[in-house]
């Protein structure tokens, strides 16, 4: 059997802001792409304590120029808003899978 091999691609956060559309809150991300392609679907590793990683999926994606998108992750709530604005990602590289 051969062996699937997973595709990672590499984020450079720019800027961290919330948005509401249609009545949804989402966290978003303004990247630029430096290495491979991201996706809807896409699972976005963010660091969370102590070297340890957590994954969450990207709901939406807006191109927004050459090698730039913002990505959207819905949340659920306020908390959920304050706990990822609070991972302070402004300026941190990301791997997408």
């Amino acid at each position: 059997m051969k062996e699937q091999l997973k595709m990672y691609s590499e984020i450079q956060v720019e800027n961290i802001f919330t948005k509401s559309v249609d009545e949804k809150i989402f966290f978003v991300l303004a990247c630029r792409i430096v290495a491979g392609e991201v996706t809807v679907g896409s699972n976005m590793s963010l660091p969370f304590s102590a070297g340890l990683d957590m994954t969450i999926p990207i709901d939406e994606i807006d191109v927004t120029g050459d090698q730039r998108i913002e990505i959207k992750v819905h949340c659920n709530d306020q908390e959920e808003i304050e706990f990822l604005l609070g991972l302070n990602l402004n300026g941190e590289a990301l791997v997408v899978e």
